[in-house]
Parts: structure tokens; sequence; C-alpha cells
């Protein structure tokens, strides 16, 4: 019997726990985004859960500077914690496309194929992200749109979790700069009338009959050598809609790959 009658596979299921980990991780952080804005300093001070311990007595911040650190600190949590989701993607698709090339083997058995593929599995995660993505686009035989724009949030992400935040030449282009491009939407509300086009945030008040109207932009971000990375809510913003973009193309590589393969394609469960 081959391997192809005897696993179903679901590339949906893996791009979905994708998507709930980023959901879950947004709902966190707006949890706590929340809940720093409104907290008092005696709340602040009575929530305390390391007693009177203090590392270093006199140097601790004022309430508002503790404020604007937690922001700070937030948003690049997130942003590091939702590229190490998206390695652990990256790992789920790979080993879908190695279940597929195993299923062309007439005559293996399950034991072979879990040895298999949990050595496959340690080995691939041994790669570093930009490894990662270059082996599934070879695998798949194709270019992702996204694979710039994630390779330069990666960089981000490094030079956040290497060097808190602080631009290096290890991150910086020829422009001495961290460029970092996100795929994102544009609002704006345009005039009937007139066709004038006001940016939906501008906070301008509107005086003709107006559309609301969006649409997908790359849009490019330079943070200076020198300079620490200070991210804001808008850059968030980006980084879901990018990396949700990017799991969609994800997601029709491993099926053209899959019906290239000989493996019949499964409608879309709901929820995924």
């Amino acid at each position: 019997m081959s391997v192809s009658q005897r696993i179903v596979l679901d590339f949906n299921q893996i791009r979905g726990t994708f998507c709930r980990s980023l959901q879950h991780q947004l709902d966190v952080m707006t949890l706590l985004k929340g809940g720093s804005e409104v907290v008092t300093a005696t709340q602040a001070h009575e929530s305390r859960g390391f007693l009177n311990f203090s590392p270093a007595h006199g140097a601790e911040l004022t309430h508002e500077e503790s404020r604007n650190a937690a922001s700070e600190w937030l948003y690049g949590a997130f942003l590091r914690d939702a590229l190490e989701h998206t390695g652990q993607f990256l790992i789920g698709a790979l080993l879908y496309c190695e279940i597929i090339n195993l299923s062309k083997i007439d005559d293996i058995d399950i034991e072979h194929l879990d040895k298999h593929m949990k050595s496959t599995e340690e080995r691939i995660k041994k790669h570093h992200f930009p490894i990662l993505l270059r082996k599934f686009e070879e695998t798949t035989n194709s270019v992702l749109a996204l694979s710039n724009s994630l390779l330069s949030l990666n960089k981000l992400r490094s030079c956040l979790v290497h060097r808190l935040g602080y631009v290096s030449e290890a991150d910086t282009n020829s422009d001495q700069c961290l460029r970092v491009e996100w795929m994102t939407l544009n609002t704006v509300i345009r005039g009937n009338i007139s066709g004038t086009e006001i940016p939906a945030n501008a906070g301008v008040t509107i005086t003709e009959e107006s559309t609301l109207v969006s649409t997908v932009v790359m849009q490019a971000k330079d943070f200076p050598f020198g300079e620490k990375v200070r991210l804001e809510q808008l850059d968030i913003f980006s980084t879901i809609f990018t990396l949700m973009q990017f799991g969609r193309q994800c997601a029709e590589s491993a099926e053209r790959y899959a019906l290239a393969s000989g493996i019949k394609s499964l409608e879309p469960q709901n929820g995924h």
C-alpha cells in the first residue's frame, strides 16, 4: 500500500495553526497594552510581585517612563515572537513537502516513514530562518512575492534579539540603515466630488460625501545606524498583515507542488 493511501495531507491545518498563533499573540499584546495605559502608579506599586527587590536602587523608572518603555517592549516582543512562529510554520511546510516526496515511493512502511520524518524534522530545525525560506522556495520551485519582505523582518528580529534594538553594521544596507518592507493596507477617505484623498487617521473634518477606500501597498521604513528601533502600532498591524499574506502565498505554492506530484487537492476546511 502506498503512503498516499494512508496519509491525508492538509496544508490548511498548518496554515491555520500559524494564523491562530498570531491571533493569540495579538490578544495578549492588546490586553497588556491596554492595561499599561490605564494602570495608575499606585495600582502598579500595589501589584508588584517582586516586593521591594531592586537590582539598582535609585535608578527606577518613573511611572510614565515605565509606561512608554512597556509599549516599546511589547511591540518588539510581538515582532520577535511572530517571526519565531513564522519559522515554525516554514518547518511544518517543509515537512509537508517531504511527505509528498515520500508518497512517490511504493510500499514504504509506516515505521520507516516515522523514523525518516523525525530525523528530517531534527535536521530542518537546525536551519536559520533565511535557509528555511530558501529551501521552501527551492523545494516547491516557486518564488514567493513576499520573501524579501520576510527577510527584512527577520533582520529586524535579529537586531531586536541580539542587539536590543540598536542598529549596528551587521543590520544595515549600503545606505547605513536597516530597511524593513511590509505589505500593508493604505486607507484613505476619497471625496466623491473633488476626488481629494485624505488619510483615514488624519483627524480632519470631512466636508463632502466621501468613500472609504483601502488598497494593498508595499511600505518601507528605515532605521538609521546607531539608533534604537522603535516600532509603532502601524508597524505591528503591517507585520500581521504581511505574515498572513505570506502564509497564503506558501499555501498556494504548497498546493501547486502537491498537485504537480499527483496529490489530489482537498477542499479547504472552515476556519483555516
